[in-house]
């Protein structure tokens, strides 16, 4: 019985240790995608043409990701 509650034990940290985990490398990527906006945002504050060519980037290619996912939508 008590091999059961122990093996039933370690099971749940390493339950709760592989969620902390999935969780941190998920948020890095996160944060690692949202760094691009904030860079282009800094580059448009000080004026420079590098920061225009790359916003206008990011909306293209935000309109073909919503075109992409409303053609997904429609079939």
């Amino acid at each position: 019985m008590a091999g059961e509650v122990f093996v039933l034990a370690l099971l749940a940290l390493l339950t709760i240790i592989g969620s902390v985990v999935l969780w941190n490398v998920f948020a890095t990527a996160r944060t690692k995608i949202d760094a691009t906006p904030i860079e282009t945002t800094r580059e448009l504050a000080a004026g420079s043409d590098r920061g225009y060519r790359r916003l206008a980037e990011h909306a293209v290619d935000a309109e073909e990701r919503t075109a992409e996912s409303l053609a997904e939508l429609a079939r």
